[in-house]
């Protein structure tokens, strides 16, 4: 059963202005150390950064998660099959124990996107 649906658009200038104007500040603020890893080995990291922004702002929208839950209790993993995924940590882990989270994003144009589906896990017995 579908419990949540968020979907976000990120400006990727934005994130290059930001970038370029906070740095690392940026970068820790919203970004764990693996998501981080992941995107700066790339030629052009501001991309896969605005995606995974994206991805966490639709997560947001889709768990509902405490007010009080930070961008880095949020992370975007890649797979082992390339796929994203949505692993929670800290205070938006409660929220995500009994669900599984679907993520499909995507960044052309200037513009990253992302939908995130959360449904309620299958019960095991």
């Amino acid at each position: 059963m579908v419990t949540g649906v968020g979907v976000d658009a990120v400006d990727i200038e934005r994130i290059r202005r930001s970038l370029d104007r906070y740095g690392d500040r940026f970068l820790d603020h919203v970004f764990t150390p693996a998501e981080r890893d992941d995107c700066i080995r790339l030629a052009d990291p501001v991309p896969r950064l605005a995606a995974y922004l994206a991805t966490k702002e639709a997560a947001f929208k889709a768990l509902n998660p405490p007010r009080t839950t930070r961008w880095r209790d949020l992370e975007v993993r890649r797979r082992d099959d390339g796929s994203p995924e949505v692993q929670y940590h800290g205070r938006a882990r409660e929220t995500a124990r009994a669900t599984e989270t679907l993520v499909s994003m995507s960044w052309t144009g200037g513009v990253a996107l992302s939908v995130v589906i959360v449904v309620a896990a299958p019960e095991k017995g």
